[in-house]
C-alpha cells in the first residue's frame, strides 16, 4: 500500500511540475506580446483625444488595426517508420483596438473581453510529435481622463473552461468607467504541422457600430500560399507588396469612417462596404488540384473558378455505367422500385416521374424513420437540406432516368452576391428540369412544395450548369440565367362562395 501511494504521489509531483513549466512558459510568452504589441503601436495609438463633434457618441473607435503574420518551415521527423519531414505553419493573428467610452451601453460592451485560451489537438505517432496547438494572449490598460494609466492584471482572468488541452478564460476590466479609454489586444498564435486547411475568410467592414478615427489592416503572408480577395460594395483594394524574404503583404489603410446609422431594411452583404479573403499553403503536387495559385494574389470575381470546380465535381457523380446506377443513387433504385422498373417508367408522363422522385427525395431526407434514434419533435419541422448535395443527388437520378435537367447555383438575396462569392458555401443549388415550361426543384424543407421557388431566390442572377450535348463526355457548359419571378396573382390562393337562401328557410327563421 505505502509503495502504491509512494507511486501516485510521484506522479501527481510529475504532472503538477510540467503544469507548472507551462504556466512558466505561457507567462513568459504573454510579457514578450505585451511588450510587443504596447511598445510597437503604430502612431494612431498615441491619440488620447476624440473631436467634439464626436462627444455626443455611444462610443468611438480611435484607433483599431488587425495583423496576420505566417510562416512555413520544413521540419525532420523521427518516427518508429524512419525519418520524414513535414511543413510547420506558423500563423500569428493579432487585433488591437483603442476605444474612448461615451456612455453606459458601449462600457457593458468592453466591460469583459473572452477568449479561447488555450487548445491543444497535437497527436503523437511513434516516437514523432505532430503539433496542433492555439494559445491566446490578451492585454488592457485604462487611460483615464486626467491621463492616468492603469493597466488590467490579466492574472485576475476567471476561467470559464480549464481542462488541461482546452482553456477558455473572460477577463473583467473592472477600473473601466464611462469617460475612460480602453487600449486593448487579443494575440492568437497557432502551431500546425502537417496540415494546409484554408485559412479564413477573412472579413474586413469600412464601417461598424461607431465611428472609427484610423483602420489598418496589414497581411504578412509566406510566399509559399495562394490568396483570393475581393473588395465588395466600393470597398477598396489592398496596397500589395514583397519584403526581402520574399513574403506578401497586404495593407491597408482607413480613417474617419463613419458609423452605420441602421441595420434596419439592410443587406449588409450588398450595400455595406467590406473586403474578403482567404488563403491556403500550396505545395508544388497540389497546383492542379486547387483554385488557390502559389504565390499569387487573386483580387475580382472568382465565381468562374468556383463553378470549373462545381463542374468537375457534378461530372464525376455521373460518369460511371448504368450497371452500378442503383448503388451510386439509392433514390434512382427507390424510383424503380416504386414504378416496378424501368421500362414501367416508360409509360408513366414524365412530370409525374419528376413528382415522385422529388417526393421521395423529401421523405428520405426528412421523413425517413428507419432509425432507432426518431425525432418526434417540431424542431423537425424546421431542418433544412443542403441544396447543393441535393442538387447532385437529383440530377444524377434524373440523369439515371433520362430525364433532362439542369442544376442551379444561385446566391440568395439576403446573402452575397454572384459575382463577390469566395466559397462553396455562398452557393445554394436548385435542379431546373428541361421542358417547354421549366420545372423547378428547390431543396428548402420539408414544406417546400414541387416546382415552388423561395422567394429569396426569385429574380436572382444564378449560373446553368448543363451537360455537353456530346453526352458521353460527362462535361458540364455554364451560363447565366435570371431565376423567374412569380407573379402576384400567382401568390393568392381564394375560393369564392355562391350562397343562396331559400325562401321557406328564411321565413323559418323569422
Amino acid at each position: 500500500m505505502r509503495k502504491t501511494i509512494l507511486a501516485l504521489s510521484a506522479i501527481i509531483l510529475t504532472v503538477t511540475a510540467f503544469a507548472q513549466k507551462d504556466v512558466k512558459k505561457y507567462n513568459e510568452r504573454a510579457a514578450e506580446v505585451k511588450k510587443e504589441i504596447w511598445d510597437a503601436a503604430a502612431a494612431p495609438f498615441d491619440v488620447k483625444t476624440v473631436p467634439a463633434e464626436l462627444n455626443n457618441e455611444s462610443a468611438v473607435i480611435i484607433a483599431r488595426s488587425f495583423e496576420i503574420i505566417n510562416s512555413a518551415k520544413f521540419r525532420f521527423k523521427f518516427s518508429l517508420f524512419g525519418m520524414g519531414g513535414t511543413e510547420r505553419l506558423k500563423y500569428i493573428t493579432t487585433m488591437h483596438e483603442k476605444v474612448k467610452i461615451n456612455d453606459k451601453s458601449a462600457l457593458e460592451e468592453y466591460a469583459t473581453i473572452e477568449y479561447k485560451k488555450k487548445l491543444d489537438k497535437s497527436v503523437t505517432i511513434g516516437f514523432a510529435k505532430l503539433y496542433d496547438k492555439m494559445e491566446t494572449y490578451v492585454g488592457a490598460k485604462i487611460i483615464k481622463p486626467d491621463g492616468k494609466i492603469i493597466t488590467v492584471n490579466t492574472d485576475e482572468e476567471v476561467m470559464t473552461k480549464n481542462e488541461d488541452k482546452n482553456k477558455q478564460g473572460k477577463l473583467a476590466i473592472s477600473d473601466l468607467q464611462v469617460g475612460d479609454i480602453l487600449d486593448y489586444y487579443v494575440r492568437v498564435e497557432e502551431l500546425q504541422e502537417n496540415k494546409t486547411e484554408k485559412q479564413g475568410p477573412y472579413t474586413f467592414v469600412m464601417g461598424g457600430e461607431y465611428p472609427m478615427m484610423n483602420y489598418n489592416v496589414r497581411l504578412q503572408l509566406d510566399e509559399k500560399v495562394g490568396i483570393e480577395y475581393i473588395s465588395a460594395n466600393g470597398a477598396p483594394a489592398f496596397k500589395e507588396s514583397k519584403n526581402a524574404d520574399g513574403d506578401i503583404i497586404l495593407e491597408l489603410s482607413q480613417s474617419n469612417l463613419p458609423k452605420f446609422e441602421s441595420s434596419l431594411w439592410t443587406n449588409a452583404a450588398r450595400q455595406r462596404p467590406y473586403i474578403s479573403l482567404q488563403y491556403k499553403f500550396i505545395y508544388k503536387s497540389m497546383d492542379a488540384s486547387t483554385h488557390f495559385n502559389r504565390g499569387e494574389v487573386k483580387k475580382g470575381t472568382i465565381t468562374g473558378d468556383l463553378v470549373d470546380e462545381f463542374k468537375k465535381d457534378f461530372g464525376r457523380t455521373i460518369r460511371y455505367p448504368m450497371p452500378n446506377a442503383r448503388l451510386l443513387s439509392p433514390l434512382y433504385g427507390e424510383v424503380l422500385d416504386y414504378f416496378g422498373g424501368k421500362k414501367k417508367i416508360k409509360e408513366i408522363p414524365e412530370d409525374s416521374v419528376i413528382k415522385v422522385t422529388y417526393d421521395l427525395w423529401k421523405y428520405q431526407t426528412f421523413a425517413d424513420f428507419s432509425s432507432t434514434q426518431i425525432n418526434i419533435s417540431n424542431d423537425a419541422n424546421y431542418r433544412q437540406a443542403n441544396s447543393i448535395l441535393a442538387a447532385f443527388y437529383l440530377k444524377q437520378a434524373l440523369q439515371f432516368l433520362d430525364i433532362k435537367s439542369d442544376i442551379v447555383l444561385v446566391c440568395p438575396r439576403f446573402g452575397v452576391s454572384l459575382k463577390n462569392v469566395l466559397e462553396y458555401s455562398d452557393f445554394e443549388g436548385m435542379v431546373r428540369i428541361n421542358s417547354d415550361k421549366p420545372t423547378w426543384l428547390c431543396f428548402d424543407d420539408i414544406v417546400t412544395r414541387f416546382n415552388e421557388i423561395p422567394q429569396r431566390y426569385q429574380g436572382e442572377e444564378a449560373v446553368l450548369l448543363q451537360l455537353d450535348k456530346a453526352k458521353r463526355t460527362y462535361e458540364f457548359t455554364d451560363k447565366r440565367i435570371v431565376i423567374p419571378i412569380t407573379s402576384a396573382d400567382k401568390n393568392v390562393v381564394g375560393e369564392q362562395l355562391n350562397v343562396s337562401l331559400q325562401p321557406a328557410i328564411c321565413s323559418n327563421w323569422l
